[in-house]
This record gives structure tokens, sequence and C-alpha cells, in this order.
């Protein structure tokens, strides 16, 4: 992490001084609409078996896209086409990332085997981008994943701090994995992690 970071985090999380922010409090006005809980119980089970089924995995589709299907004039069925073109096949490619994930966990994965599976994930599995499959790496392992979002990043670009942002056309894919890689999503987790190493 750069000097320049870790003064920014060293400004804004001391209470003195003017640009001090009280992120736990200001989280404290953000929930989510469908039970964290029942996502974070998933996320623990799906983790030790090593693979989700597609319910399981609609389940935590569900809490993340929730506001988004509620607020959107013209939704499209997401979670419906994910049944549909998803089926079986999900469990094969969340044991591919869990896989993944375990072997870092151990060290005998490098942070770029992660950040490919990540990518590999996306591209390969209907409706989901970075946040869908940082939301299911947070639901796996709470205490080393956050979840990545548009308005976190811009955020945390108001504040100083380096950080790409994640692209909002998703409707093509290829461009929008040129722009944004699961090496991308693991430096944003670096930087959020030792933000909140701070509070």
């Amino acid at each position: 992490m750069a000097s320049n970071e870790k003064a920014i985090i060293e400004q804004i999380s001391k209470r003195e001084p003017s640009r001090y922010l009280d992120l736990p409090e200001y989280f404290k006005r953000f929930n989510y609409p469908v039970s964290l809980e029942l996502s974070e119980h998933i996320g623990r089970t799906v983790y030790h078996k090593g693979f989700t089924d597609s319910l399981e995995f609609l389940c935590l589709m569900a809490n993340k896209f929730y506001t988004w299907i509620m607020n959107s004039e013209n939704p499209q069925p997401i979670l419906e086409s994910f049944i549909v073109k998803e089926g079986e096949e999900i469990k094969e490619k969340t044991r591919a990332l869990i896989n993944a994930l375990k072997r870092w966990e151990t060290g005998t994965a490098s942070e770029t085997d992660l950040a490919d599976a990540i990518t590999k994930f996306c591209q390969n599995t209907y409706g989901v981008r970075f946040p869908m499959a940082s939301f299911f790496l947070r639901m796996l392992l709470p205490e080393k994943f956050g979840t990545i979002d548009v308005h976190c990043v811009k955020a945390l670009q108001s504040f100083g701090f380096n950080i790409k942002d994640v692209p909002t056309d998703e409707s093509d894919k290829t461009a929008y994995f040129k722009q944004y890689s699961g090496f991308d999503y693991l430096e944003y987790n670096k930087l959020i992690t030792e933000i909140g190493k701070h509070y």
C-alpha cells in the first residue's frame, strides 16, 4: 500500500482532525433488506462443503440485488433467468472459486491465482459481475473480504485514495472485464481491510 494512502487512512481515522470520518456510525445507515444472517449462514455452509447449488446462490443474489430489483422501473428477470441459465452448472463454477480461495488461504496459491479465479467466475456465471462475486466472497470469509460497490469506490476516491472505477455498463461483458479484473478487486479489498484495522 502506498504511503500517501496510509497517510489518508491516518487522517480520517484519528478523532481530533476535521477530516475524521466516523465510518462505523455512517454504515449504520445501510442495511440489507433481505436477511444478512441468512446469507452469512449460507456462506459458512457453502465454504465447508466446497460448492453452492443454484438455490443457495440465488438466496445470495436476492440479497445483493434486492434494492436494484425493487427500485428498477423495468427490471430484467435476473433471478429467474439465473436458475434457467445456470441450473446445476453453478456447482462446478462455485467449486472452482472456493478451491482457489482455500488454496490462497493456505498459501498454496498466489494472489494472481485467486484474482484469475475470481475473474473467470464472473466471466462464466450468468448475472455475476464483481459486486456480486465480492458479496459471495464476503459471505464465505467475512473477516477477509468486503463487498465492492460503485458508491463506496467514489467515496474512497473523494478522500484521495487511488482506486480504480468499477464499470457501470454491465451489458458488454468483454468490455467490462477489459476495464476491471479480479486483481483490481483484491487491491480494493486490501485498502478497505487496512482502513478497517484503524477502526
